[in-house]
């Protein structure tokens, strides 16, 4: 199913990746715009990481990552090596190429009862190896 994008979509959108991940990145922001409003949810609804990369002082879409790094809300970033260091023991298994161990999903019934069939193959792409791009 497609969605057109529409503004009132995107904090939304934002919210549920804000939620499903480690932490974020802001590349770039204006002191106006949608990355802003993610970090804040990112930092103050679900308390992930926030991290913010530099960018010209003389460049209104860089002023909203200085903004965050200036207040003390976001790490400053200038290498993959700076994520990996915030986001502690788990960047640390990232660099390491390990995994964390979970139990087979696809295999115990209880934690499969009520999930549609929809919700089900979701759960066996999730359960594959993927590469952390």
């Amino acid at each position: 199913m497609t969605c057109p994008v529409l503004a009132g979509n995107v904090p939304r959108r934002n919210r549920i990746i804000s939620g499903m991940s480690l932490g974020v990145l802001v590349i770039e922001a204006s002191l106006r715009s949608g990355a802003l409003i993610t970090a804040r949810i990112c930092v103050e609804d679900h308390g992930r990481e926030l991290m913010a990369l530099p960018g010209r002082v003389d460049s209104p879409s860089s002023a909203g990552c200085h903004k965050i790094i200036r207040e003390g809300w976001a790490t400053l970033i200038t290498s993959s090596t700076d994520i990996l260091d915030t986001l502690g023991e788990t960047g640390q298994l990232l660099r390491a190429g390990s995994s964390v161990p979970h139990p087979d999903v696809a295999t115990n019934s209880r934690l499969l009862a009520g999930v549609t069939e929809s919700q089900r193959k979701i759960i066996n792409v999730l359960q594959s190896p993927s590469a952390l791009d």
